[in-house]
């Protein structure tokens, strides 16, 4: 029986990808065309610390590990999941490049529509395990999670 929900960011949180990442040059906003320009670097991401807890979330039944992220779940992301051994329970991610919700909006909407399933009715706890501040804030303001923040150089 699933009793507690971990939603898990992806970059900067479960994966180190700062070689692909950089901010706009007013230094709050990612450099979105530079991170698609680079996408082809996804298999030198490098595994965080982080990884080993959610695998173990992974493998317990009385907890559903989610990877939440705004980047695009394509097929390298894919590849580099499979290679990696990172199984998670459900991804969201962006659904093309026209998805262009706001990533806290776009990991809300995920657990909210879990959270109406009747396997997700005995959910005590959301944890939300995040590298960017207002995404943890938003998060656990809407959804009552406990955060976990995890500073990095991607947490724009």
């Amino acid at each position: 029986m699933i009793k507690r929900i971990h939603l898990f960011d992806f970059d900067g949180t479960l994966v180190d990808s700062s070689p692909r990442y950089r901010t706009m040059p007013c230094g709050s906003r990612i450099d979105l065309q530079y991170w698609i320009e680079h996408e082809d670097k996804t298999m030198h991401d490098v595994v965080l610390p982080l990884m080993d807890k959610f695998r173990a979330l992974v493998a317990s039944p009385e907890d559903y590990a989610i990877i939440a992220t705004a980047r695009i779940w394509c097929d390298l992301s894919e590849q580099f999941a499979l290679e990696n051994d990172i199984n998670p329970q459900i991804i969201f991610s962006r659904q093309g490049r026209t998805d262009t919700r706001g990533g806290a909006q776009l990991k809300i909407t995920g657990v909210k529509k879990l959270l109406n399933l009747k396997q997700f009715a005995n959910v005590t706890e959301i944890h939300v395990y995040e590298d960017n501040v207002s995404y943890l804030k938003d998060m656990c303001d809407t959804l009552g999670g406990e955060g976990h923040y995890f500073p990095s150089n991607q947490g724009h």
